[in-house]
């Protein structure tokens, strides 16, 4: 793909929005950062999708080639010298209180670190005088190309020279210049431009600490990763067709007939661990400045059944607690509960156990009287973000009914459903229908994964497929399979996606177990892509 524009500005035309984008009351709510609160600006360097659609591209290989960059290599080496428990708070309000002075200046002369009696101030300096100036050479970097040649090699060699462990590409590739804005038209402030640097050495910093640097910055930075709409800012989203109004998914009318049950979270405030201290001190400054602490024992609004991994879960209990906003993060997550045939009381570490355990215990009906005990910590970095998780489409749900915990096959679905996917004959064009649902709606076909690696070179193409582990990886489906093999192993929320057809009625014909193979594959790939494994395989 290669760059078009996410969002409008006076030379490019607006783009069609997508049916079904940003469909979530937080995705709708985003807004630009208000320049007299620097924390409430967007801080996504997890989500490499998310910064791509924020500077502006439609493909995360773009985002990629800008990170190594003369402008962003040139400034990264720095940024990370004064990176260490450094918040961008305090250089925001310099740069938002005397820009200039900030502005085309040698910050070691003036503000230098090793002499300094105030370190965290004159580093807070430092960064709203490195941030300006990648300001100004990503305009130079867009504007004079003729510079670009011999700054590039300047700053590749300097880089290499200074981190000989994080590999560039072989040869530097051209990136299109990011769009910084600000984009006044939608509210934007001085500062979101600033903002959008920051993310910039952040998403950068981020990746070398995920391992991820190789995968990314010396071996993708050619492999395409679309950027789905649903990752534009909820300022930058195109206008949203009006779509009419459907009924609820065959899985959600099924869980609205599971018998309640109520979960009781309770927040341990008193416990004592490396870091409480830390914890203590964070809640203080919470109060200070008016944020909401929720109580220490609050009914789980949500059925705990309904939740396709851990990481939802969390992130459900995250903004319950307001976890963000106070600066703290879930430390621990204990079960409890208690049979009613025995009376015998169960508990369960949650972050251990996999999902499915988890949720065996809740659809037991002979288990009640569900609590969790959760204990908080505080953030290393204030500025980081905590949510783990996207819940994709409960795909394989669609095809089920669940009553009283019941698992019954919704055949009519089903049938409907494989009529129209699956051709059962020459003349019928029922593919290709599927298809254009698909493109209609937005959604990818399950072959879309990125570009696949390329495999390891053997003489025999036996000692290939052995150790491949029977794959034929010379063919583009057989690195794909691959690569959704050691991902679904990989991933547990792939693995508490997936279905068993072994545990179905054995009374399936084989279009309706055709059907099913489908639609798994389906759900794991989605519970893949909801967690943001961007990279196609570390």
């Amino acid at each position: 793909m290669g760059g078009r524009r996410l969002f409008h500005d006076v030379t490019s035309k607006p783009i069609k929005s997508r049916k079904g984008v940003a469909s979530s009351k937080e995705h709708k709510e985003e807004k630009p950062g208000r320049a007299e609160d620097p924390s409430t600006f967007l801080s996504i360097e997890s989500n490499e999708q998310k910064i791509g659609a924020y500077l502006g591209y439609d493909d995360a290989s773009e985002l990629r080639k800008l990170a190594v960059s003369w402008p962003v290599l040139k400034a990264y080496g720095k940024y990370e010298a004064i990176s260490k428990g450094l918040s961008r708070r305090l250089a925001f309000r310099l740069i938002q209180g005397n820009e200039e002075m900030f502005t085309k200046v040698n910050a070691d002369e003036k503000w230098p670190l090793a002499q300094s009696t105030e370190p965290k101030k004159d580093s807070a300096r430092h960064l709203a005088a490195l941030l300006l100036t990648l300001e100004d050479d990503l305009k130079i970097y867009r504007s004079d190309p003729k510079v670009n040649g011999n700054k590039t090699k300047k700053y590749r060699d300097s880089f290499k020279a200074s981190y000989p462990d994080l590999p560039l590409p072989a040869k530097s590739p051209k990136a299109i210049p990011p769009n910084l804005g600000p984009l006044l038209e939608l509210g934007e402030s001085r500062l979101e431009s600033i903002n959008r640097c920051w993310s910039i050495l952040k998403y950068m910093k981020y990746t070398k600490q995920l391992g991820s640097w190789e995968a990314r910055f010396a071996n993708g930075v050619h492999q395409g990763v679309s950027i789905d709409a649903s990752h534009i800012p909820g300022w930058m989203q195109p206008q949203a067709t009006e779509t009419p109004a459907i009924e609820p998914p065959p899985d959600v009318a099924a869980a609205d007939r599971l018998q309640p049950i109520e979960l009781k979270i309770c927040w341990k405030r008193s416990s004592a661990f490396p870091g409480s201290e830390e914890l203590s001190e964070v809640l203080e400054k919470a109060e200070d400045k008016g944020i909401f602490i929720p109580s220490g024992s609050v009914i789980f609004q949500n059925d705990p059944r309904l939740f396709y991994s851990i990481f939802s879960f969390k992130d459900e209990v995250r903004r319950m607690y307001n976890c963000q906003e106070i600066g703290m993060d879930v430390r621990n997550l204990r079960l409890s509960y208690h049979s009613k045939s025995t009376g015998e009381k169960m508990e369960a570490n949650m972050l251990i156990d996999p999902w499915n355990q988890t949720k065996d215990a809740f659809i037991n009906p002979d288990h009640c009287d569900f609590s969790i005990n959760v204990v908080f910590e505080s953030l290393d970095d204030p500025d980081s973000t905590i949510y783990e998780s996207s819940d994709p489409p409960p795909a394989v749900r669609s095809f089920l009914n669940t009553k009283n915990t019941d698992v019954t096959l919704n055949i009519e679905a089903i049938s409907a459903r494989a009529s129209h996917a699956i051709p059962t004959s020459p003349e019928q064009t029922g593919a290709a229908s599927l298809k254009e649902y698909l493109d209609g709606n937005g959604a990818k076909l399950p072959n879309e994964i990125g570009a696949p690696p390329e495999p390891k070179a053997f003489d025999k193409r036996e000692e290939s497929l052995r150790y491949y582990s029977g794959y034929d990886v010379q063919s583009e489906e057989g690195k794909r399979g691959f690569q959704r093999m050691i991902l679904a192993e990989c991933s547990r929320n792939a693995q508490a996606a997936r279905l068993k057809l072994d545990k179905l009625p054995k009374d399936l014909d084989q279009e309706q177990q055709i059907a099913i193979t489908a639609a798994q594959a389906t759900m794991r790939k989605e519970a893949i892509d909801g967690e943001g494994c961007l990279d196609n395989v570390r």
